[in-house]
């Protein structure tokens, strides 16, 4: 699993901006990423070993056009309100700044997967209505 998420860790470090500002990471848990991005700014909604900021994706707490970046690995998900989030990411990332995430695929088979056998919430109101529009 760790292979995984270092092949995802470096695609992510290679599509980022080179400028100053700070970049990110929401919901950084147990993951790694800053090894391959030194200067990351690691959040989670609660208090994790290597955390630097407990936040939550709803309530950024960052000021207008702060971060060059904000990167998630399987989080967009787990969010009660996908769309307030992306709401603050757009007050809170620069112009021409990026939110780059990895989630994961959703079908049939995985949403009955997700949601009777993994231990978090698996929310994505949106995908029926995604896989209605996919199908014509």
């Amino acid at each position: 699993m760790r292979q995984v998420y270092e092949e995802w860790y470096e695609a992510i470090a290679a599509l980022l901006p080179l400028d100053k500002d700070p970049v990110l990471e929401l919901g950084s848990g147990g993951g790694f990423l800053v090894e391959f991005i030194p200067e990351l700014i690691t959040s989670e909604v609660f208090y994790c070993q290597h955390v630097g900021v407990i936040l939550d994706g709803s309530s950024l707490l960052f000021t207008n056009e702060s971060l060059d970046a904000i990167v998630m690995t399987d989080v967009l998900h787990h969010l009660p309100e996908a769309r307030g989030f992306l709401a603050e990411a757009k007050q809170c990332v620069r112009s021409g700044g990026l939110v780059i995430m990895i989630e994961p695929w959703v079908t049939s088979w995985s949403r009955l997967v997700y949601s009777k056998l993994h231990h978090e919430p698996f929310r994505f109101p949106w995908a029926p209505e995604f896989e209605k529009h996919r199908e014509t």
